[in-house]
């Protein structure tokens, strides 16, 4: 493919706007390089364009924008092969599954002319999707919402067009994360969407957050499973960061959870465990929850045991699994300016 011209600074610039666009993050020239460091080859054309006129191939500034939005979390794979062709080499085992997707196929190609013949902006595939499972059973739905992901995926990651899966109200600084310990949102009830996606791709990172946005990220998760959530204020709280009561439970009785906070790389011990637990029986709760980036010390576990302290604990390893359930769903909802 033909290569594109580019004056200092005028690769960054476009590409750090489509993408922070797209993902409705802004960030720094330095937090952009930063996430190329696994990909030497990008890393290098995106700080040689800052200074020098670059020539670069339209394929490599695909790839340049999709392995960005990958590393921030708005895209699940930065493979520039088309998610049709990945889909149908996932299912290429089974004849059945393989006339569903092409039935399926026809109907997304009808539902996505009959939309841009109407003028319209946005795809709604809800119909499709259930179409699918009332003519083809729970298969239908799943390779349905398969199709409808990929190809939502395929749009968000060319570099080409302005289209993006959501139409996002503001910008969020990607260091307000880091730096700041608001939990206003107009994407989530504590912590906003486009944070939970960030670290659902950038795991390794959950540890050097804001403490008050890893008390979000806790309180966020309950709500998402239905929960009634109170998170406190912050700052002398005592040992109690989240509350949390059932869906048939009033908030004016006992809590089902009171939920404790640390965002350390210390282990938890038994003070912290026996405090949580003195806090469980004043507030007549049904039990504690620690979670933390750490882990719990093998003492304070038997302890646990021991005493009959209805104390769980959601660590290190639990923490990817609750981002990996909150990551945005592929809705296939597609909208541009």
């Amino acid at each position: 493919m033909g290569g594109i011209w580019f004056n200092p600074g005028q690769l960054g610039g476009s590409v750090g706007e489509l993408v922070g666009y797209k993902v409705g993050l802004a960030l720094t020239r330095r937090q952009f390089t930063s996430h190329l460091r696994d990909e030497p080859y990008y890393q290098d054309i995106w700080r040689k364009s800052f200074n020098s006129v670059v020539r670069i191939r339209s394929e490599v500034v695909e790839g340049l924008v999709a392995y960005l939005l990958f590393r921030l979390g708005r895209i699940s794979d930065p493979s520039p092969i088309p998610s049709s062709i990945r889909l149908y080499k996932k299912l290429l085992g089974s004849k059945r599954k393989l006339k569903i997707l092409m039935e399926v196929q026809e109907r997304w190609s009808e539902l996505v002319k009959t939309t841009l013949s109407e003028g319209r902006k946005v795809i709604e595939p809800s119909q499709l999707v259930i179409s699918a499972v009332e003519d083809f059973g729970p298969t239908g739905g799943t390779i349905a919402m398969e199709l409808v992901r990929g190809f939502s995926e395929d749009l968000e990651r060319s570099p080409w067009s302005r289209i993006r899966h959501v139409e996002w109200r503001d910008t969020k600084e990607l260091s307000e994360l880091f730096r700041s310990q608001s939990l206003d949102t107009l994407y989530g009830n504590f912590l906003d969407q486009r944070f939970v996606d960030y670290l659902g791709a950038n795991v390794d990172k959950v540890g050097t957050i804001h403490w008050r946005k890893f008390e979000g990220l806790a309180a966020e998760y309950f709500a998402r499973l239905g929960f009634e959530v109170a998170i406190g204020p912050g700052s002398n709280d005592g040992n109690v960061d989240i509350r949390v009561w059932g869906d048939t439970q009033s908030v004016d009785g006992p809590p089902l959870l009171l939920v404790q906070c640390k965002r350390q790389k210390a282990k938890v011990g038994k003070v912290i465990v026996k405090a949580l637990w003195a806090d469980v029986q004043h507030e007549k709760a049904r039990g504690g929850l620690i979670v933390t980036t750490s882990t719990i010390e093998r003492g304070a576990r038997e302890t646990c045991i021991a005493r009959g302290y209805n104390i769980t604990v959601a660590d290190r390893e639990t923490l990817p699994k609750w981002l990996s359930a909150m990551r945005s769903p592929g809705k296939g909802v597609f909208m541009s300016q």
